[in-house]
């Protein structure tokens, strides 16, 4: 055995998490869908957070190796016009997203975090009381 927490398992809808009030000191998302920049989700995200919690949202990512898998990913954004959805502008200060969910009663700050052959954008948003 371990000896950890078990953990419970929850389903519902991003806009009604069928969570408490308060619950959670943060929030992450992953290359979220666009469900996640709609007014009830985070409605609902800010209400599962405590006072000062944080959503942590891993908005975009680049790939700025030279290599062959590099290109050919950054070559199928392109031709596919997958790249510039919600996250576009968010390496430039927050763009959209900084404006919903600022407008959402979240203080956003962003990160630019760069590794050996890629880039990757953070956005945080911290509950206002």
């Amino acid at each position: 055995g371990g000896g950890g927490t078990a953990a419970r398992l929850a389903r519902g809808r991003g806009q009604a998490l069928p969570l408490a009030a308060g619950a959670f000191d943060g929030v992450v998302a992953a290359f979220p869908a666009p469900y996640l920049l709609e007014a009830a989700t985070l409605r609902a995200i800010r209400r599962v957070l405590r006072p000062g919690g944080r959503l942590v949202v891993v908005a975009e990512a680049e790939l700025t190796g030279a290599g062959r898998a590099a290109r050919l990913v950054e070559w199928l954004w392109a031709i596919t016009r997958l790249r510039g959805g919600a996250e576009k502008g968010v390496a430039r200060g927050g763009g959209r997203w900084g404006e919903i969910l600022a407008g959402a009663g979240f203080t956003v700050t962003v990160h630019a975090v760069a590794q050996p052959g890629s880039r990757v954008t953070v956005v945080v948003g911290e509950r206002v009381s």
